[in-house]
Order: C-alpha cells, then structure tokens, then sequence
C-alpha cells in the first residue's frame, strides 16, 4: 500500500457525514445555497464551502448555474464540505474536478449545483426550490452544460461547431437553390465538418433526454455564455 492510499483511507475513515443548516426562512428574499470549490488533490478529492445568499445577492456576486445529467443514482464518490462528505456520483464527482480546472482555480467563484445546493433528503425545501429553479437559471452569470462524454468524439465534434455553423447559414442564405438542393448541400457539410459518427455519439448523451433541459437552457440570460464541457474540455 503506498503512501498516498493509507492517506485517502484515513481521510475516508476519519470522515463524517455532512448535515446541511436549514436554508433561512426570516427573510423576504429567496435563499439559495451556491457551491465554492476550494481545492482538489491528485487522489480525486474535491474540498468545498456551501455559502446560502438570496437571489439577488447571487447574482450581484455571480455564479454558475450547472445542467447536467444526474446518470445512475450511485453515489460512489465524495466531495467533502468543511470536512464532512457528502455522497455523490462519480458523473457529477467528474465534473467538479472539470470546473474547478475550468475557473482556473479562483477563489470566490460559485455553482449552483442542484443534487448539492438543495437538500435532496428534505422534502420541505425541495418543494420551495424547485420553483425558483428558473429564476435560478435565469440570473446566472452562465449557464453550464456538463455532458461528460468518454471519449474524444464529443469533444471533437464541437471544436467544429462554430465553424460548421458558419457555413450551415452561408448555405442557408442562397436564394437559387432548390430545397433538396439546399438540403443535399446542408447534410453533406454536416458530414464533412463533424462527422456522422461524432453526431451521433454527442446526441446519445443522457443530457439531450432530460426533461428540464428546455427550462434550463431557456432560462439562460441572451446576454450569457452558454458554454458546453466534457471531460476532454471546454467546447
């Protein structure tokens, strides 16, 4: 056994479950709880602070909200808050390594993360929640889409996007053109630029067949990024 592997099963051992504060319920505004991830060492572990702000007081300060697939409920990794850990899965272990690479590791830089900034446990604070989700969406300074794709065909399917996109309207905006024309020379760039194959797998993504999808990304402001990562980057 080395080193690193008596570290991490002390730190599993030694560990308690973390036990949420119940969300205020004093004041007028809504409160929301955001996420901010502190450090992540080469074992995979993630140490993070939940912080409770109203709406209003979120979106002055800025955060991400993130959309993302919940995959099997197997809650076989941990993120550690103030030292105590809560299960996850590892889908959404995987992405909060990727957004804390993502930020650049900067301080002060906050998520709103449903399965961890709402207490899934409690029923009572998920039916006042749940409503406010599109507001949530809706004043993040960007939405973020986590596919967490297993293999390079994702990623290299949206590297070609802006550009696919580019000609799709050049193609789209000639006028002589008969629609199967048009349509012929619309599928043929799709096939050239990003692939059958790479379409394919990026579309087979358990993101694309959430029911909330069409909330979330409608909620995001016109003015925000809306940017797309997978474990091989940002797309």
């Amino acid at each position: 056994m080395t080193t690193d592997d008596s570290t991490l099963i002390r730190e599993v051992e030694d560990a308690q479950r973390y036990s949420y504060r119940d969300l205020s319920t004093s004041t007028s505004s809504d409160p929301i709880r955001l996420l901010e991830i502190q450090a992540t060492n080469a074992n995979g572990r993630v140490d993070a602070q939940l912080i409770e702000l109203s709406i209003e007081d979120a979106k002055a300060h800025g955060y991400y909200a993130l959309s993302y697939a919940w995959g099997q409920p197997l809650f076989t990794h941990r993120l550690y808050i103030d030292g105590y850990y809560l299960p996850i899965t590892a889908h959404l272990h995987a992405a909060l390594l990727s957004l804390y690479t993502l930020t650049n590791h900067r301080p002060s830089t906050y998520f709103w993360i449903d399965a961890i900034c709402i207490n899934q446990p409690d029923r009572d604070e998920k039916a006042r929640q749940i409503p406010l989700m599109y507001s949530i969406f809706s004043n993040a300074e960007q939405v973020l889409i986590w596919l967490c794709g297993d293999d390079k065909l994702i990623s290299e399917a949206f590297r070609q996007i802006p550009s696919t996109l580019e000609s799709l309207r050049e193609i789209n905006s000639k006028k002589k053109q008969t629609y199967l024309e048009k349509n012929r020379e619309l599928q043929a760039c799709l096939d050239t630029r990003v692939g059958s194959a790479r379409l394919t797998r990026l579309f087979e993504q358990d993101w694309f067949g959430r029911l909330w999808v069409v909330q979330e990304v409608a909620a995001a402001d016109k003015q925000s990024f809306l940017i797309v990562i997978s474990q091989h980057g940002l797309a």
